[in-house]
């Protein structure tokens, strides 16, 4: 009863004041600079009060001396807010923190000393909330993945494709997430900049299909008939990627401006931040300008010039703000009320990205499923590309790890090691699953002939030719029924003997499209009508082919699967350069490692990159690396290379620990026998 009545009494109860911390009215814009501290006038009995609980030195009844404040390296200063409020001679005023000062332990390095103040921050951490990562990541996330759905990656133009957009879309993630861990306040300027930010990740999407930014089709109007439509959507793409990336770029530039406009001019150190917004904001308008540019060539220069003078201009925007996030120091955290979350966001995207792969693996083995193509060596690669991603998650989060330190260099050198290593990791993933692919595809024809070829009890050999036909979804009988029908009313003096030769054909014709259809690979609409013109087509190729000899689909099938066998060898490499990046990001971790066992950890990985990376060489020996394709043991390769890496990281961790313990002791004794 009492509690219907406190329900009640809810419907007209006004908000009191523990209720306002749950209210807020978002502001049309707010500042990202922190407040400078300031000081109160306190009442007699306040004063008085906190005399008795904290006794200034030198006062009566404090039993110490007044002193002067501690400069020195080695200790602290006795009076933390007056050292903040009057800075030691030659410390900059940038290097002063708001709004709570802070004391460092004595005895402690410089390397120490910044370990212990991103401690610090991590206890009273502030930043833009946790559903805009996700949001942003899910966003980029969507739209990378519309590319490895619609672009497969196969030969080596088609990884240069890849490279280019993933440069592109990567290196746009990147500097919004920059901005965001840093300036983003929660009030309705960012709000729509978020509404714009999904626009055009959405709209980025739509251009992702068969991407080609070498292709020299730049006029489409002087292409094939046939090649039209592809040729004008590619140029829309290079159109649409131009423009919205010189959007995002005055995106970018009008929230810097903004962040410039809020800077207070009554902080220390507001001189210096100035120039680097400055630069900031110029650096995106000459991006934008690149972009905008780029824009223009595509769209009036049709010339096949203008490929390499758009690409000039894509990249040279890009390099332009990587170098100026590089080289030019940031805005002084500590003036800001966020705190920078950069490191936490480039591993929640290592992580979208490997389960994206996962997610990958399991749709080709859906596929595998419905075609009844799943074999042992089906199963296998797949076993192999889970082992694969689950040890380089477990090689990226686990080992040798240490919490990269907030300093310019270090952070910003991690951040753009982060591209190497993700690149790396979409490659390996789509070439397992390409690899996947194909032997789903080899299994489900080889299990296609041995069905047709095994006879079993109470059946005639046309009879198991119709069961193979039958499960991957053909009636046998009545395609060769409706196939002789419309033969013979069109020619009712066609030989006999042709006739079952041309109505053979196109039944095997029919299968192999469904197969391919499942595997998706004849969605582009020239093959599918190739293989509609061979079926359709009375008295045509099909009445003369020979299934075993010379049959005229054979260029066309191979021309599907061939480039997806080619990227094969892209598994070793890009398992190699995962490895070697996680070396490299180690030592800028470290920059000098502190012992001999993370020396080894890194030495090991890069020992085992090279491994992987020589594997390649098999390919000189045609015969063995054909069996290493058919066999589906690339995969296998890499994931055995990252299991032994991860137990060599462990066994060093362990070997590492029990030194630590042995070393104990000892300095123990020691520091007793001194005594």
């Amino acid at each position: 009863m009492v509690a219907l009545q406190k329900l009640l009494r809810s419907f007209t109860r006004e908000p009191d004041e523990e209720s306002a911390a749950d209210l807020r009215v978002v502001p049309a814009s707010e500042s990202p600079w922190a407040r400078p501290p300031t000081f109160v006038d306190l009442s007699k009995d306040e004063n008085d009060k906190l005399e008795r609980i904290a006794p200034i030195p030198g006062t009566p009844g404090s039993g110490t001396h007044a002193q002067a404040p501690s400069y020195s390296d080695t200790t602290t200063t006795a009076l933390p807010l007056l050292a903040h409020a009057y800075p030691p001679p030659g410390v900059p005023d940038e290097k002063l923190a708001f709004p709570v000062p802070m004391t460092i332990p004595r005895g402690m390095d410089a390397v120490a000393a910044r370990e212990h103040l991103d401690a610090h921050a991590e206890e009273t951490e502030t930043g833009p909330p946790a559903w805009l990562g996700i949001f942003f990541d899910l966003a980029w996330t969507t739209t990378f993945s519309s590319l490895t759905s619609n672009t497969q990656l196969t030969t080596i133009s088609t990884l240069f494709s890849y490279a280019t957009f993933f440069v592109l879309a990567w290196w746009l993630w990147a500097a919004q997430v920059n901005y965001d861990t840093k300036y983003y306040t929660n009030d309705w300027y960012h709000r729509c900049m978020l509404l714009f930010q999904l626009t055009i990740f959405g709209s980025l999407a739509a251009f992702t299909k068969d991407f080609d930014p070498f292709s020299d089709a730049v006029d489409p109007k002087k292409s094939p008939l046939t090649d039209f439509v592809r040729d004008q959507y590619r140029r829309k793409c290079m159109l649409g990627i131009s423009g919205l990336f010189a959007a995002t770029r005055l995106l970018l530039a009008l929230s810097y401006a903004r962040v410039l406009f809020y800077l207070p001019t009554n902080i220390p150190g507001a001189v210096r931040q100035r120039p680097r917004l400055l630069i900031n904001i110029g650096v995106f308008t000459l991006s934008c300008i690149l972009f905008t540019t780029a824009f223009v060539v595509v769209k009036f220069d049709l010339n096949t010039s203008s490929i390499w003078i758009r690409m000039f201009l894509w990249f040279g925007g890009v390099i332009a703000e990587v170098m100026v996030y590089v080289f030019i120091p940031d805005v002084d955290g500590r003036l800001l009320l966020n705190v920078d979350t950069m490191g936490e966001r480039l591993s929640g995207l290592t992580t979208i990205i490997l389960g994206e792969g996962l997610n990958g693996v399991a749709g080709v083995l859906v596929q595998a499923a419905s075609a009844i193509g799943f074999n042992t060596i089906v199963g296998g690669v797949a076993a192999s590309a889970e082992l694969a991603i689950l040890f380089a998650f477990l090689l990226y989060f686990d080992g040798f790890k240490r919490r990269t330190l907030s300093t310019q260099n270090r952070s910003k050198m991690n951040v753009v090691l982060h591209f190497p290593l993700h690149l790396s990791l979409i490659v390996l993933l789509e070439s397992v699953k390409n690899t996947l692919t194909y032997q789903s595809l080899s299994g489900t024809l080889a299990w296609f002939i041995h069905r047709a070829q095994e006879v079993r009890p109470g059946e005639m050999p046309n009879d198991a030719l119709t069961a193979a036909f039958r499960n991957v979804g053909i009636d046998f009988n009545a395609t060769l029924f409706d196939s002789a029908q419309r033969i013979f009313a069109i020619d009712k003096s066609a030989n006999t003997t042709e006739v079952v030769n041309e109505i053979t054909n196109k039944a095997f014709a029919q299968l192999i499209f469904n197969v391919l259809s499942t595997f998706e690979l004849v969605d582009d609409t020239e093959t599918q009508n190739q293989f509609s013109a061979y079926i359709q087509t009375i008295g045509g190729a099909a009445r003369t082919d020979d299934l075993q000899t010379n049959f005229t689909l054979d260029p066309i099938i191979s021309g599907l699967t061939d480039p997806i066998q080619a990227s094969d060898i892209w598994i070793p490499l890009a398992g190699a350069a995962f490895l070697a990046s996680l070396g490299v990001l180690a030592i800028v971790n470290e920059w000098v490692p502190r012992h001999r066992y993370i020396w080894a950890s890194i030495l090991s990985r890069w020992g085992m990159a090279i491994t992987l990376a020589l594997t390649t060489l098999f390919k000189l020996d045609s015969g063995l690396w054909k069996q290493l394709e058919d066999l589906g043991m690339l995969g296998a390769m890499v994931a055995i290379a990252f299991i032994v890496q991860f137990a060599v990281d462990h066994l060093l961790i362990g070997l590492a620990v029990r030194r630590i313990a042995s070393w104990r002791p000892r300095r123990t004794g020691r520091f007793a026998s001194a005594v």
